[in-house]
């Protein structure tokens, strides 16, 4: 499944297009600006969750998980070094704070009882893994939960 969608701001182009495997998961962003060339992510899942996601040749970012199979943790490429993030949950087992590897938050996050999600601070940490495991969309504000996950 595609699909395709174009935006236009500030006189600026963004053009989108999302894969999504028979699951309902995406697996495949595409994102460009003014018809310029993509930029490729591809998702890869174990148990519902994504395990870690490339730009098409190599590796961005990678999330360990723990029995259940969420995410406790990830390492990302980032400015030709690999940065470690470790994921707090609160009782129900949701994402509640992402901290770096000196204990910093980058990241605090509180859920409504129907998975409406607030971000509690002001952080640009771009995090795509949100309310029960599922990818946030940051342009929509939605979040993607597979049914089989």
């Amino acid at each position: 499944m595609v699909k395709y969608k174009k935006y236009s701001r500030d006189d600026l182009i963004l053009s989108k297009s999302y894969r999504y495997n028979p699951g309902g998961q995406r697996i495949t962003k595409k994102v460009s600006v003014d018809e310029g060339p993509a930029v490729r992510t591809d998702y890869f899942y174990d148990r519902g969750n994504v395990l870690y996601a490339t730009d098409g040749a190599s590796l961005k970012s990678q999330n360990m998980l723990n029995a259940e199979g969420n995410v406790i943790s990830s390492s990302r490429f980032e400015n030709n070094t690999f940065k470690y993030y470790f994921y707090s949950k609160d009782v129900r087992n949701l994402t509640s704070t992402i901290t770096d590897d000196a204990n910093t938050a980058k990241a605090v996050y509180s859920y409504s009882d129907y998975g409406e999600t607030e971000v509690a601070d002001d952080s640009i940490f771009i995090n795509e893994v949100w309310y029960m495991g599922g990818i946030h969309n940051s342009k929509t504000g939605l979040v993607r939960r597979s049914i089989s996950g």
